[in-house]
């Protein structure tokens, strides 16, 4: 098999599957409207015998047209004749087919739309009759259940007489037009007409079932007044519940059909609808047409309601009655009733326009099918005429053809020969006999390889060779043939292999064009090209020649890989050139080269940037020139790219560095190998004073100082010999005389030979720098406030003097801290605070002894390092000089005088340590042992304060797990009223119950709250809790009219008091009224006038405000006079000399006619005994607060507390293992802080 027999094959194969694939696909589509099986099996059949005609028509058809070979075309044109009627018998054919599926499934989608159609109908009947019958259920129970008609039942079986019979038929009859019945009838159980002995029931069997069931059931019947639907109805006793009787209603369903059913929708003549019962009951509800046969319905296969689909859609089927009229029959459920409603219509009178249609259709396309029979004949002989017309015509165009052929073959320019295989010429044309120089018959005596150079001979018998075996389809080569007169000329010789047809046999065809000048004129013009090629490359220049005729334009090799491209990664178009151009530079290359173009220039050369393949712009220097014809017109131009890019960076570095030489802020000298300067920068005049003609030739030592001596210089200059450069600081002298640091930076410049050329000297005045230095240095080891030595400075003095103190002598650290300072710096402010800093500094450095560092760690710190003492006493004399410096007041800005003082720690090294570290944390103990005395002394440090200071760690951290633990706790102390001793309010004390079950004095935890800032968390949990606790107490009536809370001084400044205490107060859900928060004078009096703001602000929400300790602080009356407070509390100091202290009973006197003045209540804590109460009472005291009456209880203990407590004249009632109050913990004393900076 060949190339065309394997193509056909294939395509032949393809078009087979592919109409397979589809006729099959699509006939199954069609199938599935086919509903009936016996015409979907039919119509299966019809399908695959039309699928083997059809294919097998075409296989004949495709063998037909299959490639012949060329004996046998005559005998399939001669038999093509007959095509045209095979084509159309297999057309018609198929057209038939298709109409008769088509029609088969038409046919069957009628017929399932008509059967839809019946379904839906059915559907809708049975519902609506289903819905109707239930309300019909609902009717005649309702009508039984009258008790009328139940008493009417048991007055004629329990005395039968007439008058009962007709009473009861009158309520019969009542009943009847009550549910629009067509009659109604009582029976007893047994099936007797309760009204007419004599009567029976029509169904006994089903009363008797209906009366033993006491269930009601229906039915339909039949009469000769129609179809109707009968209830049987029990009628029971209302005490037993025994079935009296058995009602049967019976209903025409004629009279509610039309309004319940649309059994005349789409209602055909045929058509029937019945109600089928189970027992096997057939009611015609819509009877057959007049003079129809209402024949039965036949095996229609439709089973029991029970069988038919349970949500009541209708069941469809296609069936025959008894006469074998083909029914299409819809049965559907009646709900709530053992009924179907079956509709049938006749499926020839649903489908008979179809089927007229049909048969009209058969015709129509018969009658077609012989008009195109005709017409086809018609064809047959028309194209039988034009085939014989065509192969005249093709006669006629072979002959125009072979006439033409022969004429090219001898005119032709190019040398053609006909050749034998076996190497015979057979004809060649007058150009090849001029290529060789033979006359015909001088060629004929020839062998073909004769007129080749012996040289060429094998090669060109080895084409041959290869082209015969079918290795070769085409040789093409040059080939030198020897002439008849010798001469040699070259030829370009095109052969190939003609196969033979039925006429001739194979032979070879070759083409021979003389190319003997054209070489020579190529081999003369490739010699000049190379020679300018080697003239180009010498000059490491791009050639580009435009052909400005043709639009063509040529790049040279190196004017590619000038720019990094690869000679065939651009392509020879002008639009090469301008993509690769820089943006910029564009326009400027256009106008150029239309200058050149027309004629206001010759010759150019200009500058542009290309870029590179590595995206890096070049610069490029084009020359060009234009070659004119003689008319002046521009066919051509020339020009070549050098690449300056390397260049134009140099011409650009020379200009930078002229730019910096120039403009350079350091001083630039350049010298010869000697020494003699050549050139200086303007820098170099305006550093040294010295103009350039002052110092060009002169030596660089006109510049010395004589800070440096002849070591110094011969250093340097053995590195500039050794190593080339040299850099460092250097002092040199100006031309003022002025002598000023440089740093210098010395490089030599050697020539290729290794010689020195000159040498390269920078540098910058270093003067301003190293005063900055200086200056930077001495802030970083000072205080920038008081200009002494900061803590850095301090701790290296301090580390020096331990290593170098030998260890009979002895050295010193003194720990400064002010006392008050805080209060100063909170109230008039910082800028008053880093005055009087600066001031303590001025005293204390008046004092120091020689060789002493006074220093300042941060805050109000300060440390006086003594290197060497004589002994411990002299140590002592300093720090009592130092704490006599304060001993006058320091004046401030507006004049006013401020009186503080100061503590002091003293450590001795190498005594106490051999550390800074260690010494300065010894120190700062025996400086909390200084201010825990009270201030305005100096301690030693000795090793009992180590371990106090440990102790006191270690109730600091005890302390702050305690509030994370839930260690504190709440104890209250009454408040009682001095007239009739009751309670009237409780103060708050804080307690704290260690993890032993110890409780912690307050004395001991509180003031170690202050200090270390905890007071504030503990301070929130205070007033947090007790709010809390107070709302409780007052929500079961406990009375308290006050709850006292305490707040620390530091507490009482913090800005947002405000806040917590509302928050507190709302958290709660306590009045603010019943709130009383109790401060110290000396509280007060440090918050100054803040502290009037957040008062006021509290005393408008309604907190009450006490003074608490009052006459032990400092206030003044007039400012006592302006704060918002309701109460004074009298200290316990003047309440415990009462009454045998007269001292103490003057001050408490004064103080309740002071509060009695301003308007404010009194309250004495501390009261221990009997003759402490009738003694404030007499002077007249509002509450008291102690022992007298109670210790602090628990929250829990003070309900029992209060329920048990009558009058003061009662005995106090302490409760075991209470301690003192919070009050007894406060210390007169102020509780300072260190401030680190």
């Amino acid at each position: 098999m060949d190339g065309a027999d394997r193509t056909f094959a294939v395509k032949a194969t393809l078009g087979y599957l592919v109409l397979s694939t589809a006729w099959i696909f699509f006939s199954d589509r069609m199938l599935v409207h086919v509903i009936d099986p016996a015409e979907l099996v039919q119509i299966g059949t019809f399908k695959g015998l039309f699928y083997v005609v059809v294919s097998s028509a075409l296989i004949f058809l495709v063998m037909r047209h299959r490639p012949i070979p060329r004996d046998g075309l005559k005998r399939d044109r001669e038999s093509s004749s007959k095509t045209p009627f095979v084509a159309a018998t297999v057309a018609v054919f198929a057209m038939a087919s298709i109409a008769f599926v088509s029609f088969q499934i038409e046919t069957s989608s009628a017929r399932r739309e008509g059967m839809e159609r019946i379904a839906r109908s059915v559907t809708h009947d049975a519902r609506e009759l289903g819905r109707w019958l239930v309300q019909r259920r609902r009717i005649v129970t309702d009508a039984v259940a009258d008790e009328g008609l139940r008493r009417a039942v048991s007055d004629v079986l329990m005395r039968p007489s007439a008058t009962a019979r007709e009473q009861l038929s009158a309520i019969v009859e009542r009943t009847r037009q009550t549910v629009s019945a067509a009659k109604v009838r009582i029976y007893r159980p047994n099936g007797v007409d309760l009204i007419d002995d004599a009567a029976t029931a029509s169904q006994p069997a089903v009363v008797r079932r209906v009366a033993e069931s006491g269930e009601i059931e229906s039915s339909p019947v039949s009469g000769s007044d129609g179809i109707g639907l009968v209830f049987f109805v029990p009628l029971h006793d209302f005490v037993s519940w025994e079935v009296l009787a058995v009602v049967e209603i019976e209903s025409r369903l004629e009279d509610f059909l039309p309004r319940l059913l649309v059994l005349d929708d789409h209602r055909f003549s045929s058509s029937r609808t019945r109600l089928l019962s189970d027992d096997g009951g057939s009611f015609a509800l819509v009877p057959p047409a007049a003079g129809e046969n209402d024949g039965d319905l036949g095996p229609i296969g439709i089973g029991r309601p029970s069988e038919l689909k349970p949500d009541g859609s209708a069941d469809t089927t296609v069936s025959r009655d008894d006469h074998g009229t083909r029914l299409l029959v819809s049965t559907s459920v009646v709900p709530g009733a053992n009924l179907r409603l079956v509709s049938s219509v006749d499926e020839d009178e649903m489908l008979g326009r179809l089927h007229r249609l049909g048969w009209s259709t058969a015709l129509a396309f018969f009658v077609a099918l012989f008009a195109c029979l005709g017409f086809a004949h018609l064809l047959w002989q028309r194209q039988r005429l034009e085939e014989a017309v065509q192969k005249l015509g093709q006669t006629r165009r072979a002959q125009a053809a072979e006439d033409r052929y022969r004429a090219t073959f001898e005119q032709v320019g190019v040398g053609i020969v006909h050749v034998s295989l076996d190497g015979r010429w057979i004809r060649w044309n007058s150009a090849f006999q001029e290529i060789s120089g033979y006359s015909r018959e001088e060629l004929n005596a020839l062998p073909v390889l004769a007129i080749f150079h012996p040289e060429e001979r094998d090669g060109v018998a080895d084409s041959l060779r290869r082209l015969l075996a079918g290795e070769l389809t085409k040789i093409i080569s040059e080939r030198r043939v020897i002439r008849r007169d010798g001469s040699i000329a070259l030829a370009r010789i095109t052969a190939s292999k003609i196969a033979s047809d039925a006429e001739d046999e194979p032979y070879l065809v070759a083409i021979a064009e003389d190319i003997t000048e054209r070489r020579a004129t190529e081999d003369a013009l490739r010699a000049s090209e190379e020679r300018f090629d080697l003239a180009m490359r010498g000059a490491s220049d791009g050639l580009w020649d435009w052909n400005l005729a043709e639009g063509t334009i040529y790049y040279s090799p190196r004017w590619k890989t000038m720019l990094g491209y690869e000679p065939d990664e651009i392509a020879d178009r002008v639009e090469s050139h301008e993509a690769l151009l820089h943006p910029d530079d564009v326009e400027p290359a256009r106008a150029r080269t239309r200058d050149i173009l027309e004629g206001r220039y010759d010759f150019s050369s200009f500058e542009f940037r290309m870029r590179a393949k590595s995206g890096e712009w070049r610069h490029i220097l084009s020359r060009a020139f234009v070659v004119r014809d003689a008319e002046g017109r521009a066919v051509r131009m020339v020009g070549t790219h050098a690449d300056i890019t390397e260049r134009k960076r140099t011409e650009l570095a020379l200009r930078r560095a002229a730019a910096v030489f120039h403009n350079t802020q350091e001083g630039v000298v350049i010298t010869d190998a000697e020494g003699a300067i050549i050139e200086v920068n303007p820098a170099f005049t305006a550093i040294t004073g010295y103009r350039a003609d002052e110092v060009l030739g002169r030596s660089m030592s006109v510049l010395r100082s004589g800070r440096q001596d002849e070591e110094f210089y011969r250093n340097l200059w053995k590195a500039l010999s050794e190593d080339g450069r040299w850099q460092g600081e250097i002092w040199n002298r100006r031309k003022n005389g002025e002598i000023y640091p440089q740093w210098l930076m010395i490089s030599t410049v050697r020539g290729a030979d290794g010689a020195v050329l000159h040498r390269l000297g920078t540098f910058v005045d270093i003067g301003p720098l190293k005063a900055t230095e200086d200056r930077l240095t001495h802030f970083a080891l000072h205080d920038p406030l008081t200009d002494l030595p900061n803590r850095l400075f301090l701790r290296d003095r301090l580390r020096l003097a331990v290593e170098v103190i030998a260890p009979d002598q002895i050295g010193a650290v003194l720990f400064l801290d002010l006392d008050r300072f805080k209060t100063v710096n909170d109230s008039l402010g910082h800028a008053v605070g880093d005055a009087l800093l600066c001031d303590v500094a001025h005293r204390l450095s008046d004092v120091m002894p020689r060789g002493a560092v006074l220093g300042r760690l941060g805050g109000d710190e300060f440390i006086c390092l003594l290197p060497e003492v004589a002994d411990v006493a002299a140590t002592a004399e300093v720090a009592g000089r130092c704490i006599a410096q304060f001993g006058a007041p320091f004046r401030i800005a507006d004049g006013r005088e401020v009186w503080i003082s100061t503590s002091i720690g003293i450590s001795l090294f190498p005594r106490n340590g051999t550390s800074a570290d260690e010494l300065l944390k010894q120190a700062d103990a025996a400086l909390y042992e200084a201010k825990s005395e009270g201030g305005g002394v100096y301690r030693f440090f000795d090793r009992a304060m180590t371990a106090k200071a440990s102790r006191r760690l270690e109730l600091e951290a005890r302390l702050r797990r305690a509030l994370e633990l839930g260690e504190f706790e709440l104890h209250y102390q009454p408040l009682v009223g001095a007239k009739d001793g009751r309670a009237i309010g409780v103060e708050a004390l804080i307690r704290w119950r260690d993890g032993d079950g110890r409780l912690i004095p307050p004395d001991d935890f509180l003031p170690l709250a202050e200090e270390t800032g905890l007071i504030d968390l503990i301070g929130d949990w205070v007033l947090r809790t007790a709010c809390r606790q107070m709302r409780d107490w007052s929500q079961v009536g406990l009375g308290l009219e006050v709850l006292a809370v305490n707040l620390s001084p530091s507490e009482f400044r913090r800005t947002d008091l405000v806040a917590r205490v509302t928050a507190a107060l709302e958290e709660s859900g306590l009045p603010a009224n019943l709130l009383e928060i109790e401060i110290t004078e000396g509280a007060l009096l440090d918050c100054g006038s803040s502290a009037l703001e957040t008062l006021a602000t509290l005393r408008r929400k309604g907190v009450r405000f006490a003074i608490d300790d009052f006459g032990t602080g400092y206030s003044s009356l007039s400012y006592l006079r302006d704060l918002p407070i309701e109460k004074l509390k009298i200290d316990r100091s003047f309440i415990r000399g009462i009454p045998d202290d007269p001292k103490s009973c003057a001050i408490t006197s004064a103080i309740v006619s002071l509060a009695r003045t301003l308007g404010l209540e009194v309250l004495a804590e501390g009261v221990e005994t009997g003759e402490q109460v009738e003694a404030l009472r007499e002077l007249g005291c509002d509450t008291m607060q102690g022992y007298f009456f109670s210790r602090p209880v628990a929250a829990a203990d003070l309900p029992r507390l209060l329920a048990g407590r009558g009058s003061t004249d009662r005995e106090p009632r302490a409760s075991a293992g209470s301690v003192g109050s919070l009050d007894e913990a406060r210390r007169s004393r102020r509780i300072s802080h260190r401030i680190d900076a």
